[in-house]
């Protein structure tokens, strides 16, 4: 990215849905390929097997595999973060 002079900027956000039935839609499906909702437990889980794909060992597990900012919020594990997940309903 540097090479190309740009720089990108993520933006995490926590949210609760208020009735279980209503879900966020994909209004964009040509851009996005969808949605999924993880625990903190499988998010976890999907950043041992990033970096574990990263280095060529999977694991032999097809799990999801976490982009780079995603990947580095998990490692951190911001005390707000985990305070969101720890005290959902």
């Amino acid at each position: 990215m540097e090479k190309e002079g740009k720089h990108y900027v993520t933006i995490f956000m926590m949210g609760e849905c208020l009735c279980e039935v209503t879900r966020p839609k994909n209004l964009e499906p040509h851009k996005c390929a969808g949605w999924s909702s993880y625990s903190w437990e499988e998010l976890c889980r999907f950043a041992a097997n990033s970096k574990d794909d990263i280095s060529g060992d999977n694991g032999g597990e097809d799990a999801p595999k976490l982009f780079g900012p995603l990947l580095k919020l998990v490692e951190e594990a911001p005390p707000n973060i985990r305070h969101f997940f720890n005290n959902r309903l």
